[in-house]
């Protein structure tokens, strides 16, 4: 039996304080996996998540104090002072699901369009499928995207990001449906990264490779409890959660990721200037 001093001695072990790393990340349905072990304590980690839209943490990542997080990929360009973290990232290789594009026209037709304001990324994407299509640009609004918006009939189609598309699936079943993430795929042969792990301290590159690698491992050891609590914490069913967690989002910033990205960064470029 342990005596008194000893005990106290691995008391006071477990009871220091981990330094905690501010984290920034979106509240979607594909960041669920780091998400879940966080919140309901599941692992001891350095993470102190900071929830947020993705353009707001766009945003945050320019105010030039330190920041880690997940960035879409548009705001990752010409940046210079980022080191991407490759034990995370938001990739898709071919139907993403939830980056789509709704209209009763074809591509052809559509002549305005109403963005999800939340993601700069995707309207930058539904921008170069349009030119690489050959297709003249149609007048973009960025708005909130509901359900008045969509039966409001001010424009020919809407751009939805995330767990909307499953809330308004029934809204928009009558419309054409077009995944972004099948239609890069057809025109590029990439795939597409559309939030990557970004640090400006060279001090937590480790800590947060490690912290994220742990989330993934334990999500994916625990993937029946992970689908419950995403089911729950975003109001879809359990199925869909499957399908999308196992076989749609790629997590690993790997060499086809690096490849996707570069090739987004250089066809975007050329619509930005």
């Amino acid at each position: 039996m342990p005596s008194i001093q000893e005990r106290k001695e691995h008391s006071s072990r477990h009871n220091i304080t981990m330094t905690k790393v501010p984290f920034y990340i979106h509240d979607f349905l594909n960041a669920v996996p780091v998400i879940y072990p966080v919140y309901e304590q599941k692992i001891d980690t350095a993470l102190e998540l900071r929830l947020s839209d993705p353009s707001r943490i766009a945003d945050v990542s320019r105010e030039g104090s330190t920041f880690s997080g997940v960035i879409p990929s548009v705001a990752a360009m010409n940046r210079n002072d980022l080191i991407i973290i490759d034990s995370f990232c938001i990739a898709s290789k071919g139907q993403v699901k939830t980056v789509c594009f709704y209209s009763e026209k074809p591509l052809e037709e559509v002549r305005s369009v109403i963005l999800d304001g939340r993601s700069r990324t995707s309207h930058l994407m539904l921008k170069l499928i349009f030119s690489l299509k050959g297709i003249k640009l149609p007048t973009f609004i960025i708005d909130t995207v509901n359900q008045d918006a969509i039966q409001s009939g001010i424009s020919d189609g809407f751009l939805i990001i995330g767990d909307d598309n499953i809330v308004y699936e029934k809204e928009l079943s009558a419309l054409i449906k077009y995944d972004l993430g099948e239609l890069w795929f057809s025109l590029t042969g990439k795939k597409f990264v559309h939030a990557i792990t970004v640090t400006n301290n060279l001090n937590e590159v480790d800590t947060l490779k490690n912290a994220l690698k742990t989330c993934l491992e334990y999500s994916f050891g625990h993937f029946d409890d992970l689908i419950r609590y995403a089911s729950k914490r975003y109001g879809l069913n359990e199925r869909f959660c499957t399908e999308y967690l196992k076989n749609i989002i790629l997590y690993e910033f790997d060499k086809e990721s690096e490849e996707g990205l570069k090739t987004f960064h250089q066809f975007s470029k050329k619509i930005i200037l």
